[in-house]
Order: structure tokens, then sequence, then C-alpha cells
């Protein structure tokens, strides 16, 4: 059985991890792009960028271990308006887009 300090120091060392990955991010930009082909709109930088924001936000969220206030969410924000710039062409792959 785990004590909470040796969960914390689990959890602390999974998400170490994650941060020095150097795999993950082009890992999951493949992967969304396979899935989602509408992606293919978007620029190669511009995905990765967003997949680095969005685990960054999702590592500091455990770690403070609640959820961000929203208006500390800057990143969801910049990311919608990279989208947005891109058009909406991009999101003919995701059923639940307003511009599919």
């Amino acid at each position: 059985m785990f004590t909470p300090s040796t969960a914390h120091e689990i959890l602390r060392r999974m998400l170490d991890a994650l941060e020095a990955d150097t795999t993950l991010v082009p890992e999951t930009s493949q992967a969304i792009r396979e899935a989602l082909p509408g992606y293919g709109e978007v620029l190669g930088d511009s995905l990765e960028a967003s997949i680095r924001r969005n685990l960054a936000l999702s590592i500091r969220t455990i770690r403070e271990g609640r959820a961000p206030e929203a208006e500390h969410i800057g990143e969801a924000e910049e990311l919608a308006l990279e989208r947005m710039e891109q058009g909406c062409r991009w999101a003919a792959s995701w059923p639940a887009s307003a511009c599919a």
C-alpha cells in the first residue's frame, strides 16, 4: 500500500518524466494528424506549440491539485485565436466544430 508521501513522490516523478519526454510532442502531433486529417491545414510548429501548451497546463493543474481559474488559462485562449486565424477548414474533420 502507498502512503500519501509515497504516492505524492510517485506522481511527482511521473510529471517530471512527462516534462522531460522529448518524444511526446512529435508523437502526439503525428497521432492527431493521422486521426484528424483536417489538421493537415495546421502548420507543424503551430500544432506542436499547442500540444506543448496543453501539456504544460495539464501538468501544472495536476501539480497544483486544483483546476485553473478561467482567467489563468491563457493557453486555451491563445490556441483558439491561432485556430481562428487559420480559418475553419482544419475543423472539417471535427464533427463537433461549428465550422464542419
